[in-house]
């Protein structure tokens, strides 16, 4: 567990002044050094015009604020992810394609454990990144960012006052991901053989030069899925959105590397060429 980096933390359409000030402080108070902020401005714009609450309620969190970028969607902050954990004070399931497992914050960061061992094991400089994803205040996460997560972590809280603000709940989140770790480092860490068995997915095998795909590498695939699908009768009923939701959820249950997807990408591409009876310049994951 111990070699898992710290989390990048997105903050989705935040509203309150001073809660990514507070979110800044308590992140700098476990060393985490990278925020996003998904918003209205595109990603390389100049960095946010925080409001004077937020900068007063960093303390020494300000570096965080200086340095946070922001992204149109969290599809577009995620891109170079390797996997996702929301949160959520929801207590029903998010509707059919949408839906996806809630975790106490010990299941899903012990399974974030079990789907980092492949990429960690097998690339040279332990590059995983992960991401810790908060709603907004007033709803938290809609549906589909929801699906970008492959779990949604539940804190317990009193029912007649589940909403936790964003800052705390961050900071609980991090603390006990920090005491995992903690208590991960004075045990003995599973094998790689022993993580592959507790996971049926973890099959796949990094060749020499071959990168893991990222979850904005897997997204492109599920677009190019759609689009040859759209030259089809498949989506006379079903919702586009949903079934995308879906194709997500498989995708995020596995660690790919990107030959593997390339190949994928080079079947649906063969297809549709042959439906349309035309062959367009390939730009897979460009």
């Amino acid at each position: 567990m111990s070699q898992i980096p710290s989390p990048i933390i997105i903050s989705t359409r935040p509203q309150n002044a001073g809660n990514l000030g507070a979110l800044a402080r308590v992140m700098s108070n476990f060393e985490l050094a990278e925020l996003r902020i998904v918003g209205e401005k595109p990603t390389g714009d100049a960095t946010p015009e925080f409001s004077k609450m937020d900068w007063a309620m960093a303390c020494k969190g300000e570096p965080v604020l200086a340095n946070a970028q922001i992204y149109p969607t969290l599809k577009e902050a995620l891109h170079d992810c390797h996997s996702a954990l929301g949160t959520s004070g929801k207590i029903d399931a998010y509707d059919l394609g949408y839906s996806r497992p809630f975790k106490t914050p010990a299941e899903a960061f012990k399974e974030l454990m079990i789907d980092a061992a492949p990429i960690l094991s097998s690339t040279e400089d332990n590059h995983f990144k992960w991401a810790l994803v908060f709603g907004c205040e007033s709803d938290g996460l809609t549906a589909e960012e929801a699906s970008f997560c492959k779990q949604l972590i539940q804190i317990d809280t009193a029912d007649k006052s589940p909403s936790i603000n964003l800052a705390m709940a961050a900071g609980l989140l991090i603390y006990h991901f920090h005491l995992l770790c903690k208590s991960e480092d004075s045990e003995s860490h599973p094998s790689r053989t022993e993580t592959k068995s507790q996971n049926v997915f973890g099959a796949f095998e990094l060749n020499k030069g071959e990168e893991w795909a990222t979850l904005g590498d897997k997204e492109k695939f599920i677009e190019s899925l759609i689009d040859a699908l759209k030259l089809t009768q498949f989506f006379k009923y079903p919702d586009e959105s949903s079934v995308s939701g879906r194709f997500r959820r498989f995708f995020q249950s596995m660690p790919i590397p990107r030959g593997e997807l390339l190949l994928g990408f080079e079947a649906i591409y063969q297809l549709k060429s042959w439906g349309q009876g035309k062959f367009e310049k390939r730009s897979f994951l460009k």
